[in-house]
């Protein structure tokens, strides 16, 4: 299992993953983004309601070319790929 958080997420917590990380063991692949590498003008509900970086790769990724949030969406594709497909190629490879 592969698992994105921003570093200041109030909802997402270290404690979370270090709960992840102790159920499933090596299993469990936890990253974490800093928050100041999140959208800094999410969607309302997520500036209103959540008000912390909390979804990586959806309300607070940034849609540019080398972002820290492009690059985990990518990791997570790739994964996805291989885990569920057997794929080799990367999104990377493949975007050159």
């Amino acid at each position: 299992m592969i698992g994105y958080r921003f570093d200041t997420d109030r909802w997402c917590t270290a404690a979370r993953f270090a709960a992840y990380a102790e159920l499933l063991g090596d299993r469990f692949d936890g990253r974490v983004l800093p928050g100041s590498s999140a959208n800094p003008s999410p969607p309302p509900f997520f500036a209103d309601v959540v008000g912390t970086p909390h979804s990586v790769v959806t309300a607070h990724l940034v849609d540019e070319a080398g972002h820290p949030t492009i690059r985990a969406r990518d990791e997570i594709v790739d994964y996805l790929t291989v885990a569920l497909l057997g794929g080799s190629e990367t999104v990377a490879e493949e975007h050159g």
